[in-house]
């Protein structure tokens, strides 16, 4: 059973991490839109870009870090060592990566973590690091 969180860009730009809550219209002082609640359960505490939402795959990278939708990640086939870089999305029910050049090359994020390959790592996500989708290593 994997933990279930979110993580999403608030419209100061920082990160909020937590459950997710969309209000489809305004209630009482709270207007719609999608917020990320606190460590404490409060479910309105950040409001977030809504585009930036993504879900916890419940998964961690070679060095600890949590792999998100959006996230950008590198790793290294074991049988031939090219490296690829892809970015991670959810789809018919399981999360993704696609290999960015080849956007009709895709595998399951399972299959990259538990097989051929070397450890995965996150490099970034497409919302801070949109040249990575490029394939461009700099800003």
């Amino acid at each position: 059973m994997r933990e279930i969180k979110f993580r999403g860009m608030g419209i100061d730009g920082g990160w909020n991490y937590g459950l997710l809550t969309v209000l489809e219209r305004n209630y009482m002082r709270i207007e719609k839109g999608h917020y990320i609640s606190n460590s404490s359960g409060l479910p309105f505490a950040y409001h977030v870009r809504p585009e930036t939402v993504g879900q916890y795959t419940g998964l961690k990278d070679k060095n600890g870090i949590e792999i998100y939708e959006g996230d950008i990640v590198s790793a290294r086939n074991r049988s031939d060592m090219a490296r690829f870089t892809g970015y991670v999305h959810f789809e018919n029910g399981q999360y993704w990566v696609n290999y960015i050049g080849y956007e009709s090359y895709y595998l399951p994020l399972m299959q990259i973590v538990n097989a051929q390959y070397e450890p995965i790592t996150v490099l970034g996500n497409q919302f801070e690091h949109p040249h990575l989708l490029e394939g461009r290593d700099e800003a």
